[in-house]
Order: structure tokens, then C-alpha cells, then sequence
């Protein structure tokens, strides 16, 4: 793995979550519908499988990585800052990685946020892609915690 992944890891989406391209295994959905207030909400669930401890250095190096690079510029040139907060409080260890994306001037753009398991040697990734809602949202913490009983209950 990378030591020290480019700051970059982050605008292009959730390349950042395999920082080193150390899994061997992954499988990606993409998610959608609408929540109890009948707004929409997208997303997406990866599942990332590792051999020996490449699942817990892959959480160490993107804790690493959003406290080195705490602010960038996506590709429309906003500014984007990121943050990390405590997960879901389920599994070995999560993490949510947070966005939060202005214009020029302060103007609010957008929020996305990635929720991140690690149980054993599998990353569970799931990615807040609603742009309307402010901090980590319900519908995300309410996928992720589904996404990780669907998974624990394999």
C-alpha cells in the first residue's frame, strides 16, 4: 500500500477507500430511492476483501490522509473540505469521511460522505450521494448499519 496517497485520492470519488489497490476482491452497487419525507437519496455499497491486515492499514492510511489533506478543489474548482468522524459504532472499526463542498464565497453545495466498516479483512463502504443534506445523514447511517447486517449475516 502507499504510504502516502496524493491528496488528489479524494476528488475522484471513492478511489480513495483502496488507497494502495491492496484488495483482491471487490463488488460495487449502486443504491437509490426515497426516504420517509419522500426525498430522494442515492448512494453506493462496495464490499472490499484484503488478505492478512490490509483491511486495518487501509483505515489507518485514510484517517492519515483526511488529516494531511484537509481541504482541495474539485474539478469545477470548488472548494471541498474533508473531514472524519466516528462511524456507525459496528464492527472491528468504522469511520465516516465527510465532504463538504463550496463556491466561491460560501455558497453550500453539497455534502457527501463515505461510512467505512472494517470487520475482519472486508472494508464495508457506503457513499452518502445526496447532495442536499447537511452532515452525515440519516438515510446513510440507516444503509450502512443494513449493509453491515446483511453482511455479518452471510
Amino acid at each position: 500500500m502507499d504510504p502516502s496517497p496524493d491528496c488528489g485520492s479524494f476528488i475522484d470519488g471513492f478511489s480513495f477507500v483502496d488507497l494502495g489497490g491492496s484488495a483482491f476482491a471487490q463488488a460495487a452497487v449502486h443504491l437509490g430511492g426515497q426516504d420517509d419525507t419522500g426525498s430522494d437519496w442515492s448512494g453506493m455499497e462496495a464490499l472490499l476483501s484484503y488478505s492478512g491486515d490490509g483491511a486495518h492499514k487501509t483505515v489507518e492510511a485514510i484517517r492519515k490522509l483526511v488529516l494531511r489533506c484537509p481541504t482541495g478543489v474539485d474539478m469545477d474548482g470548488n472548494q471541498v473540505q474533508f473531514g472524519v468522524v466516528d462511524g456507525a459504532g459496528v464492527g472491528d472499526e468504522s469511520l465516516t469521511v465527510t465532504a463538504r463542498a463550496t463556491k466561491k464565497g460560501d455558497t453550500h453545495l453539497s455534502d457527501n460522505d463515505v461510512s467505512i466498516i472494517r470487520r475482519d479483512n472486508v472494508l464495508i463502504t457506503v457513499a452518502d450521494y445526496d447532495d442536499t443534506v447537511t452532515g452525515s445523514s440519516q438515510q446513510l447511517a440507516a444503509v450502512t448499519k443494513l449493509a453491515d447486517g446483511k453482511f455479518t449475516s452471510r
